[in-house]
């Protein structure tokens, strides 16, 4: 199932293509020709580039949404600090504003993510740790600004400057655009067979739940000693509770790679925890698809422990499957 993004996020970048390019003229009034025509081009690029990705909602194109239009805002309100604050100006900050916010909003989310589904398949998105918000994403704003930087200091005569900052740029780009699309990668799908869970933060592996051991699917009680998935993210939680113990493998975190070389854990559970940014959605998505619906186990006994994955039985595994191309 493949969503339609909002139509306000597509009002909003049109609108921002014909303010912005009325801001930078008016902030680069009085400058040489050939610097206008360079940045009236670097600009024109970014917006045609954010409008395929729009286009073409994609969890890859969701990571290029978030570079490119929190981007276009900086530059709008750097073009409004730069110049007069003219009409064009305040427009533009405006637009961009608008259009960061439809983008942030969990279902346009949700439509990039369940872009990459196919067939039957319906994707949602899990919600970002603050932390990963926070510290992640700003820099790689912060890269792509640098390399929007290179074409006007080599048009004004400023090589060296221009090329310390490209080498910069490439050095940081491997650094900053990994963490940044994590949070694309990460999902909950229904599947004809059962539920997928894609964590690329918390998993080495995705892994499939079949329906059949899918005893309930609910909010999550504050109470819960149910595993934890959530890394930290607010909001509603979602427990799924399981019909048998299965064996999820998680990244291990807590012992170097000389004393663990797989970087892997298994954790025996019975019922897991989540963070969907839209929970209510998922739900009723859920009921749609006839899984159980309703109260979640807290406290009852269960199997949570650490153990090798070479000593987990293969019936009691949670299915990892194959890479396709819906991974992306």
């Amino acid at each position: 199932m493949r969503r339609r993004l909002p139509r306000a996020l597509i009002a909003a970048w049109l609108a921002v293509g014909v303010t912005g390019y009325g801001s930078i003229l008016g902030a680069l009034r009085g400058r040489t020709p050939a610097v206008v025509w360079t940045a009236s081009v670097e600009a024109t690029i970014i917006w045609a580039a954010m409008w395929v990705a729009m286009l073409v909602p994609r969890s890859v194109t969701l990571t290029a949404a978030r570079i490119g239009v929190p981007v276009a805002l900086g530059t709008s309100v750097i073009a409004a600090f730069a110049g007069a604050a003219t009409p064009w100006a305040i427009a533009s900050v405006a637009t961009a504003i608008a259009a960061l916010g439809a983008l942030a909003h969990p279902v346009t989310i949700d439509a990039f993510i369940d872009g990459s589904s196919y067939g039957p398949e319906q994707r949602f998105a899990l919600r970002t740790p603050p932390l990963t918000g926070i510290v992640a994403i700003p820099p790689t704003w912060v890269v792509t600004a640098m390399i929007a930087a290179v074409p006007l200091l080599a048009v004004t005569g400023r090589l060296v400057p221009a090329l310390v900052i490209g080498v910069a740029w490439a050095v940081a780009l491997r650094w900053t655009i990994r963490p940044l699309h994590l949070p694309a990668r990460r999902w909950v799908v229904f599947v004809p067979a059962g539920m997928v869970l894609s964590d690329p933060m918390a998993l080495a592996d995705r892994v499939l739940f079949p329906r059949r051991n899918i005893e309930a699917i609910g909010p999550a009680f504050a109470e819960t000693d149910a595993t934890d998935l959530t890394q930290g993210g607010l909001g509603l939680a979602i427990q799924i509770d399981l019909s048998e113990v299965f064996a999820i493998p998680l990244i291990d975190r807590d012992r170097p790679r000389d004393v663990n070389p797989s970087g892997e854990k298994t954790v025996t559970t019975d019922r897991i925890v989540l963070a969907v940014l839209r929970p209510g959605a998922l739900l009723g998505a859920a009921r749609d698809r006839r899984f159980a619906i309703g109260a979640t186990r807290t406290s009852e006994p269960q199997c949570v422990h650490h153990v090798p994955a070479s000593e987990v039985p293969v019936s009691q595994a949670a299915v990892p499957l194959p890479r396709t191309r819906s991974s992306r």
